[in-house]
């Protein structure tokens, strides 16, 4: 009966097993500290992620996780491109219609001047 005693007595006080947790308590409240745990893992919410942050890192995750994928918002262009990767894409895909669109206003802007100046 004492080594029952013991045993049952060792189960119910536990540690938290995480990298910087320091949590001490009983079983019946391990689950409710995990819940909000920031050295617990935590699955990413992306569709195409597998990956499992620490709850203190989700929102750095978040960030750069290739499966958050966003739609470019410039027109006619339908790409998904990860969140961090956006202002990459702008500039390979789109910099030279930037160029383009600033050139014609110029030639717009000098066309206007010369019919004002007559």
């Amino acid at each position: 009966a004492g080594l029952k005693a013991a045993l049952v007595a060792r189960v119910e006080e536990v540690r938290a097993k995480g990298a910087g947790c320091g949590w001490k308590g009983k079983v019946g409240e391990l689950a409710a500290h995990l819940e909000g745990c920031a050295w617990a893992r935590v699955k990413c919410t992306k569709q195409d992620c597998k990956e499992s942050p620490f709850r203190k890192d989700q929102a750095e995750h978040d960030f750069v996780c290739v499966g958050g994928r966003v739609r470019c918002l410039c027109p006619g262009c339908f790409a998904r491109v990860p969140r961090f990767a956006m202002g990459a894409h702008v500039r390979a895909a789109h910099l030279h219609n930037a160029t383009k669109l600033l050139q014609d206003a110029w030639a717009q802007n000098a066309t206007m001047k010369r019919c004002i100046d007559r």
